[in-house]
This record gives C-alpha cells, structure tokens and sequence, in this order.
C-alpha cells in the first residue's frame, strides 16, 4: 500500500483533459463504434503529423470541444496491444446517472458486451470497442454540457466529455507527484485504486506490481493528453514538469493546437495541449470532419497521401 500526501494547491494552469489519443487499425470498424455506437461527432479526419500514412480521426462533441475529444492514429501493421504496467487502461465518458439505462438497452441491442461495475463512487459500464480498447460510460450528476447530436441517442442521453482515465503503474508515488504537479489532488483510495481528482475530471490509478511492462499495439491508448488555455500557461507547465526531472519536448504546432510531450516516471505518455487555434480554422463548424484536412507541409502531397489512406464511408 502506497501512502500518498494530500497535495495543498491546485495548479491553476492545467483545466482538464483536452484529448486522449489512441490506436486503432480499421478507420471504418474505429467510425462505426464511436459514432455510430458512442455518437461522437467525427470532428477532423487528418493525418498523423510525425507519419501521414495514417490517419488522425477526432471524435468529440458538436462544437469540438477541449475535454470532448477522443483521437485515434490507424495503424493497421501493428500487433494487438498487451496488457501491463504503464499502460493507460480505459476511457470513461460521463453520462448523467438517469442515462445508463438507456445506455444498456442501446449496448445490448448493437450486441456490444458490457459489465456492470463501480469505479470508486462511480455507477459504470464497462466494456471494449471494435478493437479492444477499454471504454467506460460512467453515470455522472450533473455533467458538462460537452454532446453531440446523433439521430439514434436523445440529446439528453449523450456522452457528456471525458471524465476520466485509468492509469496502470508500476509506481503509483511517482505518478502521483506528476499529477499532483499538473493539478489533480489525491481524493481516495477505494480497495488499491487511487482516485486523484480536479473540478469536473478524474484519474485512477492502480498498481501494476507484474513486473510487465505493457506494449502499445491495436486498442491501446497511446497518451493523455491535459488543456491550458494558451502558449504563455503551456510554457509555464513546461517549466513545472522540467523541475520534476522530466524531459519535455519543446513546443510543437499541431495546427489545431499547440503542444508539449513528456513522459512521466513509468512511462506513459502526457501532452499538454492549448485549447487554440481550435478546429474551425480550416473547416466550418457545421462541416467538421466531412473532407481530409492536410498541414500546409503536407498540402502537395494530397494525392499520393490520400491513396496511401484506407478509405471509409461516413
């Protein structure tokens, strides 16, 4: 048992997640889950930038929103992940409490397993998307106003934004001083799993003590991603996590947003995030996510990108 100390002030810079980032194989098997299951809106179809034979597909709510976003990188040559330390192990989305029931007829009906379970205070449904990876919907009072529309799920029981991650580690102290830095006070403990909280989101954590390391492949979360409001707060955290004896990458122009990468002591993979330009910047609203959005370094190689792409219908 980890003993963990009550951090005293929390870290103004850092307002919740942005996004969180995982990898799938098949852009149709990963559309038709978390939109037409979850009915996330697909906000921006996009290339990795660092590999632009794959995909970056966005899902969040209707405006795109900072903390409603899930993104996805299709990687169809890797192998499926396996399960270990340092692994982010699940996504929860929050739903109000009342919506879970109907969140159980519509999973049963598209056939979708779930198990019914509780995450420290939290009424959940646990199961898997298309390809393996740990989804939660997690009954909620009061949820952000973080929906998409979708003609299948009543406004009322949408997903309602991220409201939080499950972390496996080897070391839960270590991991705690980097959340602590970033702005999540530890709450709990509920039977092994700490539960380290801000305003409107959470993080559990749980100890991994297998001594396997677990490895990234299909259905794994790749990385965290955590919002601050523009470049002079991001650089300011940047600076936080330096003192950690962390390594932070410099600043790097995700065109949509601005970003810093660092991977904590175990070994997952943190970004901070700044909540602009946002994602109107090359597509209107009302049309997110209808065409293939390329950055200006990419632009002349269109053709040849797009027929490297797997195609999809939306």
């Amino acid at each position: 048992m980890v003993s963990i100390a009550n951090t005293t002030t929390a870290n103004k810079f850092v307002s919740g997640y942005h996004h969180v980032t995982a990898i799938a194989s098949s852009p149709q098997k990963n559309y038709d889950f978390y939109h037409g299951v979850l009915g996330l809106r697909l906000v921006k179809q996009t290339v990795n930038f660092d590999d632009p034979s794959s995909y970056h597909l966005y899902y969040g709510d209707e405006l795109a929103k900072p903390g409603s976003l899930i993104t996805f990188f299709t990687w169809p040559h890797l192998p499926v992940r396996t399960r270990g330390a340092a692994e982010i192990a699940a996504v929860g989305f929050a739903v109000p409490v009342d919506s879970l029931d109907f969140w159980k007829k519509r999973l049963t009906h598209k056939k979708i397993k779930f198990t019914e379970i509780t995450r420290g205070e939290f009424s959940v449904l646990s199961l898997e998307d298309f390809e393996g990876m740990g989804v939660e919907i997690v009954g909620v009072n009061n949820p952000r106003d973080l929906r998409a529309l979708h003609p299948d799920i009543p406004k009322e029981h949408a997903l309602c934004g991220i409201e939080y991650t499950v972390l496996s580690v080897a070391n839960v102290a270590v991991i705690a001083q980097t959340l602590e830095t970033i702005g999540y006070s530890h709450v709990k403990t509920h039977d092994e799993l700490h539960h380290f909280s801000r305003v409107h989101d959470h993080v559990f954590v749980f100890e991994d003590l297998s001594g396997h390391d677990a490895l990234q492949g299909i259905g794994a979360v790749h990385h965290i991603a955590f919002a601050v409001s523009d470049d002079s707060e991001e650089m300011t955290m940047r600076s936080r996590i330096h003192d950690l004896g962390l390594f932070p990458t410099p600043q790097i122009d995700r065109t949509y947003f601005h970003s810093v990468y660092f991977r904590e002591h175990n070994g997952i993979l943190f970004e901070i995030a700044t909540n602009g330009p946002g994602f109107a910047i090359d597509e209107k609203i009302e049309s997110l996510g209808q065409k293939l959005c390329l950055p200006p370094q990419y632009e002349k190689q269109r053709a040849e990108i797009v027929a490297n792409l797997q195609p999809f219908k939306l």
